[in-house]
């Protein structure tokens, strides 16, 4: 548990890093276009980043369902780390559907 909680830290760090890296753009405009910009650098950048992550956990458990072997337990932790992937990269793209649902909103309730 405490690995995958210094995973989650570790992949928040270095979306908030590299979203700092890319964040000229951001700075190009004034008031609430510069921090609708940032915040969807920040996003993009965490989408990247989580469906990265879900993308090689998602082979890694194909590899260990593939090598299981009939062993039923290493089958169905394989099966788990499968289903939790595919569930959390769903999560992500629904998050990203909202945040930019809402970007929308607030571009056009601010005239931009």
């Amino acid at each position: 548990m405490k690995n995958i909680r210094n995973s989650i830290l570790i992949v928040g760090i270095i979306g908030v890093v590299a979203t700092l890296f890319n964040a000229d753009a951001a700075f190009a405009v004034d008031g609430a276009a510069q921090t609708q910009t940032f915040i969807n650098n920040i996003v993009k950048t965490m989408v990247g980043i989580a469906g990265a992550v879900a993308v090689v956990y998602m082979v890694i458990g194909g590899y260990h369902y593939i090598t299981s072997s009939g062993h039923p337990e290493k089958l169905d932790k394989a099966k788990k780390t499968l289903l939790y992937s595919g569930v959390g990269l769903g999560i992500v793209l629904v998050a990203y559907t909202i945040v930019d649902f809402v970007s929308g909103l607030v571009r056009s309730s601010f005239g931009g």
